[in-house]
């Protein structure tokens, strides 16, 4: 993080972004912020979803989707996480997105509704959409 050496010397109060010079990582250090590690964001992203999913399973299923399961999968929603952003190289921007599209649309569709049958599968479709986004 030698940013004064490259030329690129911040002026005060000047926001430093990401760029061929400045890292992801550096940006944030060098405005202040502090930044969040993967595996922090992934556990904080389950927890928030499987609160979630604490309070939708006891509903019951009220729309039904080709993204149903017959049962609940063998794997955590954290370890999901994992896997996906591990395989699929996705960014922290990425799953965070993809809890905002999770609000989103439960919020403009009211009997959508995510739960331990369908969890899965959405959080897969809406990482991959955010990356088709991104990168197209």
């Amino acid at each position: 993080m030698d940013i004064e050496n490259q030329g690129e010397t911040p002026k005060c109060g000047e926001l430093v972004v990401q760029g061929d010079r400045v890292s992801y990582r550096d940006a944030y250090k060098l405005n202040g912020f502090t930044f969040v590690e993967t595996p922090i964001l992934i556990e904080i992203i389950s927890l928030i979803l499987e609160a979630i999913l604490k309070e939708t399973d006891q509903i019951g299923e009220t729309f039904l989707s080709g993204f149903t399961g017959k049962s609940v999968p063998g794997i955590s929603v954290r370890d999901y996480l994992i896997r996906i952003s591990t395989r699929s190289h996705c960014s922290d921007e990425c799953l965070v997105l993809a809890l905002i599209y999770i609000d989103r649309i439960t919020e403009k569709i009211r009997k959508f509704m995510i739960n331990s049958l369908n969890i899965h599968r959405y959080e897969a479709i809406w990482l991959f959409l955010y990356m088709i986004f991104l990168f197209s």
